[in-house]
């Protein structure tokens, strides 16, 4: 078992340091496997039965839970790797009934797998179902070594004067794609489209997919002296770029986020 209150997150753009007030018990003799299904309190087979509210709240722990696991893993993913593309695709309702999560997310992966097939064979991936308020789900997504995959001008421009394009290749529906310019930021912003909602229909299920050709991100644990953690702070100096704090209620801990921009030699040494 080892203790670890200090965390260095190495993506491609720069590095996370992840301080936790409580260190996080590591039992390496375990190889725990992690699952996006979450079971449901079964009163009847409990010797000592959960009340209805006491079920409720397990539940909406869970779900809690199963959010955030999804919401990290997709950061971690996506700052790992280089995007080009920020993708959109709205599913046509002639073609496809888009209020059923079963039937979109069987449709979207025989498009994406005629795709690589036909056109990208190397294309990196990561896409994230939306629950509209209509009830329709579309996906958002960011995409990269896009082959020969058709990006048409669609004559709009976003706000600030950016081309917004349309996926030839996509036959299902509508599509908008525009370049991606600030990967980090991008890679926030994609991963907040994980909802309560989509958590609670994709119970058991897929709730984001991803290639297999991608870049895993690179973590190192320690479990260091307080006054060796605040040294290795103060070395980056300016390469401090945001610093947040965030308290998990369940696991009795706060955590302190430092993010940089730029890699350095002292992220390097903290490998393990």
């Amino acid at each position: 078992m080892q203790n670890v209150n200090m965390k260095i997150y190495n993506y491609i753009d720069g590095f996370q340091i992840r301080l936790y007030n409580n260190p996080i018990k590591k039992d390496y003799t375990k190889i725990e496997e992690e699952t996006e299904k979450s079971s449901t309190p079964e009163k009847e087979n409990n010797p000592y039965p959960l009340s209805d509210e006491e079920i409720e709240d397990k539940k909406s722990r869970s779900l809690k839970s199963a959010k955030s696991r999804s919401i990290n893993r997709i950061y971690e993913i996506a700052r790992s790797n280089h995007w080009d593309w920020f993708i959109t695709m709205t599913f046509d309702p002639a073609k496809v009934d888009s209020f059923n999560y079963n039937e979109v997310v069987k449709r979207l992966k025989r498009q994406i797998d005629y795709i690589r097939k036909t056109y990208a064979p190397n294309l990196k991936y990561i896409i994230i179902p939306e629950l509209h308020l209509s009830g329709r789900y579309h996906f958002h997504g960011m995409i990269a070594d896009i082959g020969t995959i058709e990006m048409l001008d669609s004559g709009i421009r976003d706000k600030h004067g950016h081309k917004i394009y349309n996926i030839k290749q996509f036959k299902l529906g509508f599509t908008t794609a525009s370049k991606i310019k600030d990967n980090a930021r991008v890679s926030g912003y994609i991963s907040k489209y994980i909802t309560n909602q989509v958590c609670v229909v994709s119970q058991g299920k897929k709730r984001y997919w991803h290639s297999k050709n991608l870049e895993e991100v690179k973590i190192a644990e320690h479990n260091i002296p307080q006054e060796e953690i605040e040294d290795f702070i103060e070395s980056l100096g300016g390469q401090i770029v945001h610093v947040s704090k965030k308290r998990c209620i369940e696991a009795h801990r706060s955590v302190i986020y430092i993010e940089v921009k730029t890699k350095s030699e002292n992220a390097e040494a903290c490998q393990v």
